[in-house]
């Protein structure tokens, strides 16, 4: 099967998937840890997410977000302008690098820069010590948290959905979608009972944060009415439908165009038995609640 450009895949789906959070119904929990240091860029505010790792210095109105991985904190730092303008865009800005955070759950850290995709650590040193608020926790720490089990999550269905929620024929799939090295389960349902929101559930439960939070997108069934025109849509023949959820290999494409950590290493195929596959990601370096990222293979 060829893969196509990324911008076919946008073209395929017809509008940016930026916007996917509009239309998505996302439960996070509010267990963030906050903390302040000082550092030779000046002062730093990280907030950490689980293994999700976002921040801010003010000293040159930048931002960072990225990912931790045991101790250390891999991802990007983004300003509204530096000494080198970048080929493209990360978090609507052409003015970014790379930035890794040695022992970051330490007291101290020692890390590095760098401009655009230019060599790790080729822009200079980035250390920093701890001033006030919670340490950053190793990501092991965070697989202590209350574990996902089938049942759990089919309790927390049945109480969120409801009747629109169809056990019996809801497709389920268990890998790490969210990159944060924990199982995620991916469940999939048709909603017949709610006329205004008919559809097909995507629905993602995991526990990034330390606790369990649900992530569902809405996507159209070509012969029912309602859902969201602007997602990739499935295809229902006659009465037979139920789509098959299946483990499929990272697209490269959509790793490069949304700058997604090497350890996302794991996408998920929508199978509806009819039309083509539509292919669900998952980017955790977004600040946007809803981080599903969906397309199309042709």
């Amino acid at each position: 099967m060829k893969v196509m450009s990324v911008f076919s895949k946008l073209h395929i789906i017809l509008v940016p998937l930026f916007i996917f959070n509009l239309f998505t119904l996302s439960a996070y929990s509010k267990n963030t840890k906050e903390s302040e240091w000082s550092s030779n860029f000046g002062p730093v505010f990280l907030q950490q997410h689980g293994s999700q790792i976002t921040g801010k210095y003010p000293k040159y109105h930048g931002k960072i977000t990225g990912t931790l991985d045991h101790n250390s904190l891999s991802g990007n730092w983004i300003q509204k302008t530096s000494k080198i303008k970048c080929s493209h865009s990360i978090g609507g800005s052409n003015y970014w690098g790379t930035l890794t955070f040695n022992n970051i759950t330490s007291s101290n850290f020692t890390g590095s820069w760098a401009y655009c995709d230019n060599k790790a650590g080729s822009g200079g040193k980035w250390h920093g010590q701890l001033v006030s608020g919670e340490p950053i926790l190793p990501v092991s720490q965070t697989k202590n948290s209350p574990k996902l089990t089938k049942d759990s999550v089919h309790i927390m269905l049945q109480k969120k959905y409801q009747n629109s929620y169809n056990s019996e024929k809801a497709a389920w799939l268990q890998t790490d979608i969210t990159c944060d090295g924990i199982d995620d389960y991916i469940i999939g349902w048709e909603d017949i009972v709610n006329p205004e929101h008919a559809g097909y559930h995507v629905t993602i439960i995991h526990n990034t944060s330390g606790q369990p939070e649900i992530n569902d997108t809405l996507l159209r069934i070509s012969d029912l009415k309602g859902g969201n025109e602007e997602l990739p849509e499935l295809c229902k023949i006659n009465e037979y439908f139920k789509p098959e959820l299946t483990l499929s290999p990272t697209d490269k494409d959509i790793m490069t165009h949304y700058k997604l950590p090497s350890n996302c290493k794991q996408a998920v195929a929508i199978d509806d038995g009819a039309c083509d596959k539509v292919y669900l990601m998952w980017n955790p370096t977004t600040d946007s609640d809803n981080k599903a990222i969906f397309f199309r293979m042709n």
